[in-house]
């Protein structure tokens, strides 16, 4: 959070954040300015959701907002519905208005900051209460495949946890609950996956090479970005190694969807 706040040249606390800080503040990319409002919807105590994505005629993304999950309200016909054989589940949008939203700018190829409401119109989650909010709640793709060998191994899906606990220094730390770890493993029980990505671990490697011998390995785009970043220092590299990986896969996804139709 630190290096985001230092880049985009904001100087106060997080928790102290007001509208006139943040409008005008600019970030690099569209994923910088996501980055920082969950982490800082993280320090605040609220959970966050996409809000609008609006394109130019190119169908480009000029605009993007986010809200905190508490934003308006549920459809009638999904409270007041005769048929339901399910209680509905408690109600979370009540009408806040705490939103960011950053636009494109040609000038300085910048995202600018155009809309920020730091007030809510409920409690925010405590330190304790913070690791169970949704937009909070996420298994990384190197835990999850972790979790997969572990189980093909024979492990419990209850020792898995402990063992996550352990690693990450407490389960407040995990990134996610224990009922999304056996949700994840129990959607893909008895599958193997076509490709893994993770984060280029050596153990890892290894253990996918023994245990999964017919899935491909490889190392996700954003670690690969991330060791660019510490390792290479040459001006504009990073930048052309992005844009290098986004035309890649464009290109795989073009050939993907026409090669399957023709």
């Amino acid at each position: 959070m630190r290096k985001l706040m230092e880049s985009a040249n904001i100087g106060k606390d997080p928790s102290d954040l007001l509208e006139e800080d943040m409008v005008g503040v600019e970030f690099k990319t569209v994923e910088e300015a996501e980055s920082f409002y969950h982490i800082y919807s993280k320090i605040i105590g609220f959970s966050v959701r996409k809000n609008q994505c609006r394109k130019n005629q190119a169908g480009i993304v000029t605009t993007r907002s986010w809200c905190c999950s508490n934003e308006g309200f549920r459809r009638t016909k999904y409270i007041k519905n005769p048929n339901r054989v399910r209680e509905p589940r408690s109600e979370i949008r009540i009408g806040c208005r705490a939103m960011f939203r950053v636009c494109y700018s040609k000038i300085t190829k910048l995202w600018v900051v155009k809309e920020f409401r730091a007030n809510h119109n409920h409690c925010m989650a405590t330190d304790m209460q913070k690791h169970f909010l949704r937009s909070h709640r996420k298994i990384s793709a190197a835990e999850l495949e972790q979790a997969k060998l572990l189980k093909k191994a024979g492990m419990k899906t209850s020792e898995i946890w402990n063992l996550f606990v352990h690693q990450n220094g407490g389960w407040d730390k995990v990134g996610c609950t224990k009922k999304d770890l056996y949700n994840s493993l129990a959607c893909m029980k008895d599958k193997l996956p076509e490709t893994i990505l993770t984060d280029g671990c050596r153990s890892m490697n290894k253990a996918i090479e023994d245990l999964m011998p017919s899935v491909v390995h490889r190392t996700c785009s954003w670690h690969i970005l991330n060791n660019a970043i510490k390792h290479v220092h040459e001006e504009g590299f990073v930048g052309e190694l992005r844009n290098l990986i986004k035309r890649y896969i464009s290109n795989l996804l073009v050939t993907l969807i026409y090669g399957a139709s023709g």
